[in-house]
């Protein structure tokens, strides 16, 4: 990756990260279990970004967070517990309904397939594992369990990977964590893996990028929908968000 230029955004203390496919907003979680909604008037341009919407309803550290592709479920992964709420009227915060919870295995990252036949969690021991859960129902998680763990190897990183999320290309067959190397720090480096789709068994490390020019640690990122040329969305430190935009090296 390669031509990178960033915009900043400031927060407080934010925990997980969402952002629309349609660039018109992006939602942050916080320490005190509070979510926030942030409108771009320009899509996906930064600087046209301001707080529109808040809900204080929510309990306790959000490590993570998604929404269904017609904005109409939003889920909180909190502790080992992932959380489900309908919204009445969709993308709107305010809106939500009580939620239904279900044990999970702790994490740093959540990602939903697109289909919401399956959800994927990263945790455990320096967050190297991916649990995938399958719904028999989509995006319904009163009918998940747990299908499926798989270890990331440290083949290809030296020191051992600390990973801070992932998430995924639209179809499923890439796979990107920010991390960093233990006993070096300084994780402005996301890891791209390839992959079959939706499929972990032969998750293979192609490269890990330096974000260098980017102030702070990267904690979380999530991808614009246009192909392998994007911009990403990055939680540096828990107290910005950037958007970098990046092409293929």
């Amino acid at each position: 990756m390669s031509d990178l230029t960033a915009g900043a955004f400031s927060l407080i203390s934010a925990r997980g990260l969402f952002l629309k496919n349609e660039g018109d907003y992006f939602y942050c979680g916080d320490a005190g279990g509070d979510i926030h909604r942030f409108t771009m008037s320009t899509p996906f341009d930064l600087t046209t970004a301001s707080k529109t919407q808040s809900n204080t309803n929510l309990s306790g550290n959000v490590s993570d967070l998604f929404f269904s592709p017609d904005g109409t479920k939003f889920f909180a992964l909190i502790g080992t517990s992932l959380k489900s709420y309908t919204l009445s009227s969709a993308w709107d915060i305010s809106s939500l309904g009580s939620a239904t919870s279900l044990s999970v295995n702790s994490g740093v990252g959540l990602h939903f397939k697109p289909n919401g036949n399956s959800f994927y969690i990263m945790g455990g021991t320096n967050n190297r594992y991916i649990y995938t859960y399958d719904m028999s129902t989509a995006f319904d998680i009163s009918t998940a369990s747990l299908s499926s763990t798989k270890f990331i190897s440290q083949t290809g990183f030296g020191t051992v990977p600390i990973f801070y999320g992932m998430t995924f290309d639209v179809d499923g067959t890439r796979m990107y964590a920010p991390f960093n190397r233990t006993g070096i720090g300084g994780n402005q480096w996301i890891a791209e893996f390839s992959m079959s789709q939706w499929n972990f068994s032969n998750l293979t490390k192609v490269r890990a990028i330096n974000f260098g020019n980017v102030s702070g640690d990267i904690t979380k990122v999530r991808f614009r929908p246009n192909g392998r040329n994007a911009l990403v969305l990055t939680e540096q430190y828990q107290t910005s968000v950037a958007l970098l935009t990046y092409s293929e090296s």
